[in-house]
């Protein structure tokens, strides 16, 4: 047993055998590889013919790996014979790279990289002449790139089938199999019995790469119908219906079921808003090079989401109905964004609501390129919560210049692109609040998860304090007041979809720049008079930051006060703009 432990190896009969994990299979010498269910793979040479059988059965038989989707207009890929970069002719049959190019320096009198010369002679076995390599398809001097940015979808969509390069954290890695060895299985006899290494059959060989870590192999996985993933050991292929490892001679259909951090596009009759809001939460864990890249590297998602609900079965006159929170049917609304965030506008009412609605699940890092307000202003992974700008709040768009633009001109994609408004001008309830630090001896005995505090002046003599989310750790967290401003994003009365009548209303927690406002997190303060949630989140204090251990008959008072929207109560409806 101490030769299993030293190798990590666990060892399973060969009905028993779930080799989520390295293992060693048990058989009788005498039973050949035929009568089991794996197979031996070669260290440096993948199985041409595995992969040859996958695609076969693939085209012949997955109704679910066929796509419609017209081919991306400016197309280029990479000649194989000639390895030169032309025009796609038109219809023709291309391979998808999906890649790390890590931060090794590019030698431009080398070529292309290993992993690109790799995929051309997997490319070339296959008997396919074109593959598409966003580096070098992609024209970087081109002030036109951003056509092909858009339209990510088709790319990756209409391509036969995606090499996925998981194993290296570089372009120079290559891929296993090809031009790099792969570890070589264990295998030996004791008695009667003959003992052989089985490798991971499913796909989560990939998490812990550095392919499933980046932002851009996102969408390239997504819309991908054919995806062959090299690892260090072996080869997988996961396609839209099933996945097959080289090392396991039988498959596992249903691929959207399958745990795996290859993102896998939910291919459903009816659009459902949350599956939007999912696919942008996953995105914002993952990393970039580049902050500019935050919103390029998601755009074929978002565009995929608004060609979406102009299919057929999404063009019903019917408001949509609610499935639960997050959940609701969406065969009545338009999809678009502005920067990233979500706009939904209802077809019968032509009334628009902008999801702004989120949090960042740990404090991320500002991206000055984009607008505070909308995630991609922001590195870390990020929360949508259930309160968004309600239809009939008084809302609209602005630019640099402080030039207003309607909140339709985004959802009419008259103002996409670099040069749309940056500034969202919301007239709602603020309030001036003080922000505290935890660690700097305020609220001392609050017991709470989170380090910082949002605080306002509720009488002369009390202060109040709840938990906030801040979008980034602050160098300083001042006690000033007038500098922060708590603003509500949430509209009083039912809102477009009945999922986001809640009983919390949110708060955008604003730093004045100059005259404008720059978001820095969000607060959840309550709304309804719920004394269990009421005491519970809620901490008071003296102006010296003493807490203060209230009565129930000061509570009550206090409440009789203000009323049921008591935050609402002392805030003041003011006209702000947040860039």
């Amino acid at each position: 047993m101490e030769f299993f432990r030293e190798r990590n190896l666990h060892l399973y009969g060969m009905v028993d055998m779930v080799p989520y994990i390295s293992v060693l299979a048990v058989r009788p010498v005498g039973q050949t590889e035929k009568e089991v269910p794996y197979r031996s793979i070669l260290p440096h040479s993948v199985d041409i013919d595995f992969i040859k059988r996958n695609i076969k059965t693939c085209v012949n038989e997955h109704e679910s790996c066929r796509t419609s989707e017209e081919q991306a207009d400016g197309l280029n890929v990479i000649d194989c014979r000639s390895q030169k970069v032309v025009p796609a002719p038109v219809g023709c049959q291309y391979i998808a790279l999906s890649y790390v190019w890590g931060a090794k320096p590019e030698d431009a009198t080398v070529g292309f990289p290993q992993v690109v010369q790799d995929s051309i002679r997997v490319t070339k076995a296959l008997g396919c002449r074109y593959i598409w390599v966003d580096r070098y398809c992609i024209d970087q001097e081109d002030t036109q790139k951003q056509h092909i940015f858009n339209q990510m979808h088709r790319v990756y969509s209409n391509a036969f089938l995606t090499i996925i390069a998981g194993a290296g954290r570089d372009a120079h890695h290559g891929l296993p199999g090809v031009s790099s060895g792969r570890p070589k299985q264990i295998k030996f006899q004791l008695g009667n019995l003959q003992f052989d290494e089985v490798f991971p059959s499913n796909n989560l060989a990939l998490t812990n790469s550095a392919w499933a870590t980046r932002a851009w192999t996102y969408q390239e996985s997504y819309f991908s119908r054919r995806r062959l993933c090299f690892t260090e050991k072996q080869v997988l292929w996961i396609c839209n219906d099933c996945t097959q490892a080289e090392c396991i001679s039988s498959s596992s259909r249903g691929a959207d079921h399958v745990e795996t951090p290859v993102p896998l596009r939910r291919h459903k009759h009816v659009f459902i808003i949350g599956d939007m809001q999912y696919d942008i939460c996953l995105y914002t864990a993952r990393l970039l090079s580049y902050p500019s890249d935050s919103l390029n590297a998601i755009l074929g998602v978002l565009q995929y989401y608004v060609e979406l609900t102009t299919e057929p079965q999404h063009c019903g006159n019917e408001p949509a109905k609610g499935r639960g929170n997050r959940r609701a049917l969406a065969s009545g609304i338009d999809i678009n964004h502005a920067w990233g965030v979500p706009l939904y506008r209802e077809r019968q009412s032509q009334e628009i609501m902008f999801d702004v609605g989120w949090r960042h699940l740990k404090p991320g890092t500002r991206r000055p390129e984009f607008p505070s307000w909308s995630w991609a202003g922001w590195a870390g992974q990020i929360h949508f919560l259930e309160s968004v700008v309600a239809p009939d709040m008084n809302w609209s768009f602005m630019t640099n210049r402080h030039i207003e633009v309607p909140r339709d001109a985004f959802h009419n994609q008259t103002v996409q692109g670099d040069d749309a408004p940056r500034g969202l001008v919301i007239t709602t309830k603020v309030c001036p609040v003080t922000l505290w630090d935890n660690s700097t001896g305020h609220m001392t005995n609050q017991t709470t998860s989170s380090k910082f505090r949002v605080v306002f002046q509720l009488t002369e003599t009390v202060y109040a304090g709840t938990e906030w989310a801040p979008d980034e750790v602050p160098d300083e967290v001042p006690d000033v007041h007038g500098d922060y401003l708590a603003a509500s994003f949430w509209h009083k009365g039912e809102v477009f979809l009945d999922r986001y009548v809640n009983s919390f209303t949110g708060q955008m927690i604003l730093r004045r720049r100059d005259q404008d406002f720059e978001r820095i997190g969000i607060s959840h303060m309550p709304k309804v008079n719920n004394p269990d949630w009421f005491y519970k989140n809620w901490t008071y204090f003296d102006a010296a930051g003493n807490i203060l251990d209230l009565s129930d008959d000061d509570k009550e008072h206090l409440k009789e006060q203000d009323g049921h929207w008591w935050w609402y109560e002392h805030a003041e409806t003011q006209r702000i703009c947040i860039f």
